[in-house]
């Protein structure tokens, strides 16, 4: 009974450690993919939010 016990546990943790292996590789081939796409993502936004800004403080800068 202990012994069937112990090897249900293990068994389980071993289906755990598999599912999860699986989850990280699904998961690293996505942000492996997306990962480009995400940083010219971040530089298209850096860059229209410093025209906003540039605009912006120049438009304060006229008025004064």
């Amino acid at each position: 009974m202990t012994g069937y016990f112990m090897m249900d546990i293990w068994l389980s943790r071993l289906t755990m450690m598999f599912v999860f292996g699986i989850f990280v590789t699904i998961l690293w081939r996505i942000i492996r993919i997306w990962f480009r796409g995400f940083l010219a993502w971040i530089v298209i936004m850096g860059i229209g939010y410093a025209i906003v800004y540039t605009v912006v403080f120049i438009r304060q800068f006229s008025d004064l």
